[in-house]
């Protein structure tokens, strides 16, 4: 069981003109494929990790 200060999720995206990802969204601002830049187009997504 995680205790209460650790984070057991991350939110990810997907790059609306290329579907590139899961790509960070703390580190990646634009996609390393296409380089667009993340928009509202894009598919945000939030990854939960198990343990």
């Amino acid at each position: 069981m995680a205790d209460s200060g650790s984070k057991n999720y991350e939110w990810k995206w997907f790059c609306s003109n290329c579907s590139d990802g899961p790509l960070s969204r703390l580190y990646d601002a634009y996609c390393p494929s296409c380089q667009h830049k993340r928009c509202g187009s894009c598919t945000i997504v939030k990854f939960v990790y198990k343990g």
